[in-house]
């Protein structure tokens, strides 16, 4: 049996402390550690500067976005709703317009034997009002100096163009900005965009359009509507002239920028863009909450033939706003408070 005479090392306290103790830094080392995290601490600070400015660049991108894409959506609408055709919503009001028409002959042709003396007492003076300088039994039962009298005699023959004239034809439209209005949060580069985009759609356009039997009812203003439902009292002004062998006459629409309508009235005298048209136009893209659209003042000028009583020219003048409080692209993305001027112009001529 074989004995190790290997001595055993023993590590004495000395040593074992000082492995155990790690040596101390020095000041130069300590300082420059603090740097090095003070550096590490700058870098992540920054970093997350630069992340939070992205951010914030991101969003103002996406609202800016997603706010153009809304007017691009409204004014896409809006000339897609001004151009869908619509039919008279019943026989019976294209009847009832006939009827009225064919008063309207017969009163001219009662008073026909009687123009001749009547003539010889026409001459009063422009009043204040803009009546007519003929007297009332120049247009039949209808009294020209009076609100009531005028509006009744501009229905008969509007009723009369739907009923009987050979064609209608729109030779003049031109949507425009209305008093440059658009709002978009204030912002100017959106504005300018959306201007640009305006320009796209808001053009002239003189090609004619003739419309011939049904289609004088659905295209002629209102579009919507016959003239049926106008009364008096949605009448704000008024007038009534000679000028040679016709009336002319005007109506404008008892609104206003304070207090605008909403549709209920304008849409017995022009032809309105309402406000569903839109929201079906846009479905599954943009959804509309509080979208209106205020008309201010339309008015309407008439050229009417004493002898006949037939329309033989008119031309219509809508401005309005087209607003809404909210939009929701997508189902995603909101946008607030954003609104349109938009004015639309119309010339017509009439043929028997």
């Amino acid at each position: 049996m074989s004995i190790d005479n290997t001595t055993p090392v023993v590590e004495t306290e000395n040593e074992v402390l000082t492995q155990a103790v790690p040596a101390v830094k020095t000041k130069k080392e300590l300082k420059k550690e603090r740097k090095e995290i003070k550096k590490h601490k700058k870098e992540i600070k920054k970093e997350a500067r630069l992340h939070s400015a992205k951010m914030a660049k991101f969003n103002r991108f996406v609202t800016v976005a997603v706010s153009v894409l809304v007017i691009i959506a409204m004014l896409v609408c809006t000339f897609s709703a001004i151009k869908i055709t619509k039919s008279i919503s019943s026989g019976a009001t294209v009847s009832a317009d006939a009827g009225n028409a064919a008063s309207a002959d017969n009163s001219v042709s009662s008073d026909s034997s009687s123009s001749s003396s009547s003539s010889s007492s026409s001459s009063s003076s422009d009043s204040a009002d803009n009546v007519a300088d003929a007297p009332a039994g120049d247009a039949g039962a209808a009294d020209l100096s009076t609100k009531e009298g005028v509006v009744e005699y501009y229905k008969k023959a509007h009723a009369k163009v739907l009923a009987e004239a050979k064609s209608a034809t729109r030779t003049y439209d031109n949507p425009t900005n209305y008093e440059q209005y658009l709002e978009v949060g204030g912002n100017d580069t959106l504005a300018n965009v959306a201007k640009q985009l305006m320009g796209m759609f808001m053009k002239e356009n003189t090609e004619p359009l003739v419309c011939t039997g049904a289609d004088i009812a659905t295209n002629f203003p209102p579009s919507q509507n016959s003239c049926e439902g106008l009364t008096a009292d949605m009448i704000k002004d008024f007038s009534c002239k000679e000028e040679g062998d016709n009336y002319i006459i005007t109506l404008t629409l008892n609104s206003s920028k304070e207090a605008p309508d909403l549709g209920d009235n304008a849409g017995h005298l022009v032809s309105i863009v309402d406000a569903k048209t839109v929201e079906d136009a846009a479905a599954g893209f943009v959804s509309f909450t509080g979208l209106r659209n205020e008309y201010i003042a339309p008015t309407v000028t008439a050229t009417i033939n004493k002898a006949t009583g037939q329309m033989t020219a008119l031309e219509t003048l809508t401005p309005s706003y087209m607003k809404f409080d909210k939009a929701t692209v997508a189902f995603v993305v909101n946008v607030n408070n954003v609104g349109l001027g938009l004015q639309y112009e119309q010339k017509w001529t009439i043929e028997w």
